[in-house]
C-alpha cells in the first residue's frame, strides 16, 4: 500500500510541475478601471508602469466620465460625433513573451476582459477587438455590437482568418455587459472562445467556442493591444462606455484541469492516510 501511495504522490507532483506555467513575466499584461483619472477630462495616454501600456486615441476626443448608472464610478467614453469616430488602443505591457510560439512553450493562453455599455439609441457600430502585431489589420478576434431594432443590438464576431459572422444574438441597450475573450491551444491548434454576461441579470451566454485561428507568429515589440472603436454615420451622436479592462496571460484550460485534478488526488491521499492512522 505504501508503494502505491508513493507512486501516486510522485505522479501528482509531476502533474503539478508540468501544469505550472513556465513564463517568467507577470500574469497581468494590462488593466485599468479608470478610477485614477480626473472626471470630465481627456484620458491620459501615457503608459503606467505595471498597470497598462501606452494608450493611443484618435478621431473624436476620448474622455473619462461618470458611469451613467453609478455616480461613484468612472469610465472611458468612446463617442461618435463626426469625423471618423473615436477609438482607444490599449497597449500591453512589455514582457518576455512576444510570440505565440513563446506562449505555446509556456503552456499559456490569453484572456481579455472588459465591460461595455452601449446606449439604446446607438445607430452606429461599436466593437472590442484583440489584435496582435504592429498592423491594425492583424485582428485576433472581435465582437461587434451592430444597430438592431427596439433598442437592441445584434452581435457579430470575427476571428483571425475568417470574416465577420452574425451570432443570432440580440441584446438590450442601456445595460452593462461583461465580455471575456479566451485564446488557447487545442491539440496544437490556436483557437478562440468568447462569452458575454449581462451585469444587470447576471445571465451569461457563450458567443462562440473553439474557433480555429489562422495567424502568423509575430516578433514585434507591440505583440498585443486592445482596440475599442465607435464608428458609423456622422449624422448621429453615439457613444459607448468601457470599464474594467484586463488582459492577462493565463494557463491553458488543459493545464488548469490537470492542476485541479492533482490537488484533488493529493487531498484524497491525505484523507486516506488519516483514516488508516
Amino acid at each position: 500500500m505504501k508503494k502505491n501511495t508513493l507512486s501516486l504522490l510522485l505522479g501528482i507532483t509531476a502533474a503539478l510541475f508540468w501544469a505550472a506555467p513556465a513564463f517568467s513575466q507577470p500574469l497581468l499584461m494590462t488593466r485599468d478601471d479608470f478610477q485614477s483619472y480626473t472626471v470630465n477630462a481627456e484620458l491620459p495616454i501615457a503608459a503606467v508602469p505595471g498597470v497598462h501600456g501606452a494608450y493611443l486615441t484618435g478621431g473624436d476626443a476620448l474622455w473619462v466620465v461618470t458611469d451613467p448608472t453609478d455616480a461613484a464610478n468612472k469610465v472611458a467614453r468612446i463617442t461618435r460625433t463626426g469625423g471618423s469616430g473615436s477609438y482607444l488602443y490599449a497597449g500591453a505591457l512589455g514582457g518576455t513573451i512576444q510570440t505565440f510560439s513563446q506562449l505555446a512553450v509556456a503552456g499559456a493562453g490569453l484572456r481579455l476582459n472588459y465591460d461595455v455599455y452601449v446606449n439604446s439609441g446607438n445607430l452606429n457600430q461599436f466593437y472590442g477587438q484583440l489584435q496582435y502585431g504592429n498592423s491594425g489589420s492583424a485582428a485576433l478576434m472581435a465582437v461587434y455590437f451592430k444597430a438592431g431594432v427596439g433598442g437592441q443590438h445584434a452581435l457579430e464576431y470575427m476571428v483571425a482568418g475568417k470574416t465577420a459572422t452574425a451570432l443570432g444574438i440580440n441584446i438590450l441597450g442601456n445595460h452593462w455587459y461583461s465580455l471575456t475573450y479566451d485564446v488557447y491551444q487545442v491539440a496544437g491548434q490556436w483557437v478562440a472562445s468568447a462569452s458575454i454576461t449581462d451585469k444587470t441579470t447576471s445571465i451569461s451566454t457563450v458567443l462562440f467556442s473553439d474557433q480555429a485561428l489562422t495567424l502568423a507568429d509575430t516578433n514585434v515589440n507591440s505583440f498585443l493591444r486592445v482596440n475599442f472603436y465607435q464608428f458609423g454615420t456622422a449624422a448621429n451622436t453615439n457613444f459607448s462606455y468601457v470599464d474594467n479592462l484586463s488582459l492577462q496571460v493565463v494557463p491553458e484550460p488543459g493545464s488548469v484541469v490537470l492542476t485541479v485534478a492533482g490537488v484533488a488526488a493529493l487531498a484524497w491521499v491525505r484523507r486516506r492516510r488519516a483514516r488508516m492512522g
